[in-house]
């Protein structure tokens, strides 16, 4: 079963609210580990009481779980994601185009000046920001800053399946 299979799936289940148990432990099904979290994701926003999948669908952390352990799960791990204030910003763009005298800018508050050495590869660094006055939020944002030379870069950036937004 693919992963188009299972998101159709899923958005059945959400819409069903009189449904009480899905069996989709068949053995001709062959549901994935990617797309039983589809499914299982599905579930826990519905009234589901049980789902059962084949034990290869179901994603490690979650084997042996029941549905609404499964529910805690996510609930403390979007929880623990909210509260996570590290984020990471990625500069590219053409060579000598004020990258890193951007990145100095934000950091140091002040120009890097007219003459700037390119970068070689990638510069790494972190920037701290902390909260505005007046703000109730009294956490500051930790960014992993990556600074990328003027080259021709060719990058594949691999997101966990749960995280919800990548900008």
């Amino acid at each position: 079963m693919d992963d188009t299979i299972s998101d159709q799936i899923s958005q059945w289940i959400v819409g069903n609210k009189n449904l009480e148990t899905l069996d989709l432990e068949y053995p001709a099904n062959k549901l994935t580990e990617r797309g039983g979290r589809i499914i299982l994701e599905a579930a826990a926003k519905s009234n589901l009481k049980e789902v059962k999948l084949r034990d290869d669908a179901v994603p490690t952390e979650w084997k042996g779980l029941k549905l609404d352990e499964i529910r805690q799960f996510i609930t403390a791990t979007n929880k623990q994601r909210s509260s996570n204030k590290q984020q990471k910003l990625l500069i590219l763009g053409k060579e000598r185009h004020g990258k890193t005298s951007l990145l100095h800018y934000l950091q140091q508050n002040k120009s890097i000046g007219p003459k700037t050495e390119s970068t070689d590869g990638i510069d790494i660094s972190e920037w701290r920001l902390g909260k505005n006055e007046g703000d109730n939020n009294n956490k500051e944002v930790l960014f992993s800053c990556w600074d990328f030379a003027g080259q021709r870069v060719c990058l594949v950036i691999v997101v966990e399946e749960t995280q919800t937004n990548l900008y």
